[in-house]
């Protein structure tokens, strides 16, 4: 009896054990294997495609890095070994500017000088009456030219600077014009024509400094008085002719900058006239058509 207690005590024992183990273990797997939840069920989706980017674009990457090692290589192999990246040299010397072909190119050479040389002024004029040849019929005749009464009208010797007044040329003005190159320079030596007219004004022809016709008419008289003195009373001039001839300018221009240097003009005046002189010795006169002729020369510098 007992024994069978014992036994029963056991029994109950062992399965009161074994209930335990079960319950146990069911516990243990509701606790590690619980299911997940559906946030983080997103998340590991989420987790696992950013996974897969990161790996498709690190591909990618080196892909890319692979093309681009290939295309350095071929681009190494086809460019000459030498080659650099320097800027280009730039010729910066000056354009000399050539001497024109014909007379129109090297009055546009220089009429364009004069128009662009700044500070281009006038720095000398002179003026002198070469010859003064005066016949008033048998009563008196000779040469006057250095006459007080004559040269105070016609004599400049001008040193002063003033503004320039140099001419604009024409093909109608120049009868021959050429060119040559001194040093840095090109000068030009150009020839007018010669210019008819009775009543000249400055510029004329490319002429600086002629008489005009006023101061002819003042020349002649005073020629008269200074030949005859107090005998003559009055002239009247019936008529004149007038030249401007033997025009020539001398002009530099740097070859570089096209720009005048200097210039060197001369011309020369020629005045030819008759006229009626009235007069008075011991009865009054009239000399009909006594004559003048006067030859006067001009010169100008210029320089900028």
């Amino acid at each position: 009896m007992k024994k069978a207690s014992a036994m029963f005590l056991v029994l109950i024992f062992i399965f009161s054990l074994a209930s335990c183990g079960k319950k146990n273990s069911e516990t243990d797997t509701s606790s590690t294997e619980k299911p997940p939840t559906s946030a983080n069920a997103e998340s590991s989706v989420a987790e696992t495609a950013g996974t897969e980017s990161s790996a498709t674009e690190a591909t990618n990457t080196n892909a890319d890095i692979s093309d681009t090692s290939v295309m350095g290589t071929t681009i190494a192999a086809t460019e000459p070994a030498d080659r650099t990246t320097d800027a280009p040299i730039t010729d910066n010397r000056s354009t000399d500017i050539t001497i024109p072909e014909n007379i129109d190119g090297i009055i546009a050479l220089y009429n364009k000088a004069v128009a662009e040389t700044p500070n281009l002024k006038r720095t000398a004029f002179t003026r002198s009456l070469k010859t003064c040849l005066v016949e008033i019929g048998s009563y008196f005749q000779g040469d006057i030219a250095k006459d007080p009464l004559t040269t105070q009208i016609v004599d400049v010797n001008d040193t002063a600077h003033a503004a320039n007044d140099l001419p604009q040329l024409n093909a109608g003005m120049v009868s021959n014009a050429s060119g040559s190159i001194s040093g840095d320079s090109i000068i030009l030596n150009i020839q007018l024509k010669t210019l008819v007219t009775t009543d000249p004004k400055h510029g004329d022809g490319g002429y600086m400094g002629a008489l005009t016709d006023k101061e002819i008419r003042a020349l002649v008289l005073a020629a008269a008085k200074g030949l005859g003195g107090d005998v003559i009373q009055s002239v009247e001039i019936l008529t004149t002719e007038g030249k401007l001839t033997n025009g020539s300018l001398v002009v530099k221009i740097n070859k570089t900058t096209g720009q005048i240097q200097s210039v060197q003009f001369h011309g020369e005046q020629e005045e030819s006239g008759t006229a009626d002189v009235k007069g008075k010795l011991v009865i009054s006169l009239t000399v009909r058509g006594a004559k003048a002729n006067i030859k006067i020369v001009m010169d100008a510098q210029y320089s900028a």
